[in-house]
């Protein structure tokens, strides 16, 4: 008997659940949160439809994460994967989502959740959060590069008010930082439920004068500070840029010239192994958005061994390290800053040893079982007609 079937043999609620996303193949932190919270659910028993604007390329996830559960229903609009959003696409991308969500929202005896809560936290029973809130973001703000934004801001708010009572009344988020934003702007009940790593046994390897940076090619990222840092540093050392391109595994045809350094080393769309061996092998793990809201990246990172250094900001700092300075890791407000705390670990090996055994005891508590157990006791607890019960 498969997992499903000893579920439901011990008497366990089925809930029909939709989970609906725009696109599974960015294969970014949310793209991986989807995909775990998918598996925890088919192994509870549930029953689980997949709602995508574009057709999901298993293979580049699988590649990326390893073998996964797959739901037994999938639905999508278009079938070519969503690239290279501009001025024309954002509007489609945004009236295709919506119309996702509605008609998840319509189906009678399903909970419908939201798992891009951040653009519009609408219509579904549940929204989960996992990046700096559209609707939080001020006109400086754009945290999803959208074409117009100053402009188009004042169009988007005006719509989500017309659609507040549309609005999630169970909001969950990745962090207590962007349960801060999202509780500044929308008075849902707000639930931080910390999103899992793959967690690997390391095996004892000599780690390098390198330092990884390991994101999706995106200028919200501030990856343009990097150069900048690395040529601020004394030490003798490499900075890797390992670089997802949201291309859906398609390789892109030349590196961005505005990273190329003298100590930067990129390499775009990485496999599996190869990202491993970087996290294994580098010393140090240089995070660079400032408006980060958890970042799962860093978690990994720190599970191989590597030292965080993130920005002053964001779910990394008030999150991850907790607010402290060199119990984990370090914070920066400034390049020079960042370049003195990197010359500061390379130049003391004790540091680094320590640091560098108390970032693998940070990771560890961030398990499947901390995000999967959490959310199918909310799941249980939420009525698929009258919201949430007793959350």
């Amino acid at each position: 008997m498969d997992d499903q079937g000893l579920a439901r043999g011990k008497g366990a609620h089925v809930l029909k659940v939709i989970v609906v996303h725009p696109s599974l193949n960015r294969l970014g932190g949310a793209e991986k949160a989807c995909v775990r919270m998918i598996e925890a659910l088919i192994d509870a028993g549930h029953e689980v439809t997949l709602y995508t604007v574009d057709k999901t390329r298993w293979a580049p996830i699988e590649d990326n994460w390893g073998p996964t559960r797959r739901p037994a229903e999938l639905w999508h609009i278009k079938r070519l994967p969503i690239l290279n959003m501009g001025l024309v696409k954002w509007p489609i991308f945004l009236i295709s989502y919506i119309s996702l969500l509605a008609k998840a929202a319509r189906k009678r005896g399903a909970i419908s959740i939201n798992n891009y809560g951040e653009i519009f936290p609408l219509f579904a029973t549940v929204a989960y959060v996992h990046a700096s809130p559209l609707f939080s973001a001020s006109n400086r703000e754009n945290p999803y590069a959208i074409p117009l934004w100053a402009v188009g801001r004042p169009l988007y708010l005006l719509l989500l008010r017309a659609l507040s009572n549309r609005v999630s009344s169970l909001i969950l988020t990745n962090s207590r930082y962007n349960a801060g934003r999202i509780s500044q702007r929308i008075a849902s009940h707000i639930v931080v439920v910390y999103p899992p790593i793959d967690h690997q046994e390391a095996p004892h390897q000599q780690k390098r004068a390198a330092i990884l940076t390991a994101s999706r090619l995106s200028k919200t990222k501030n990856l343009g500070i990097i150069p900048r840092i690395a040529s601020m540093t004394g030490a003798d050392c490499v900075f890797y840029l390992a670089l997802t391109t949201g291309t859906g595994g398609v390789k892109q045809a030349a590196p961005p010239r505005g990273l190329i350094a003298p100590k930067t080393r990129l390499l775009l769309n990485p496999t599996r192994g190869e990202l491993r061996g970087l996290r294994l092998s580098s010393a140090i793990y240089l995070s660079t958005q400032p408006t980060e809201a958890l970042g799962l990246s860093i978690l990994e990172a720190m599970d191989a061994g590597c030292i965080p250094i993130v920005p002053k900001d964001g779910g990394p700092w008030h999150d991850i390290l907790e607010e402290k300075q060199g119990i984990v890791g370090y914070a920066f407000e400034t390049c020079a800053e960042a370049a003195a705390q990197i010359d500061l670990v390379l130049s003391d090996p004790g540091l680094r040893n320590e640091l560098s055994g108390a970032a693998r005891r940070r990771a560890s508590s961030f398990r499947r079982e901390t995000f999967s157990e959490p959310l199918l006791k909310i799941l249980e607890r939420v009525d698929a007609r009258r919201g949430i019960q007793q959350v």
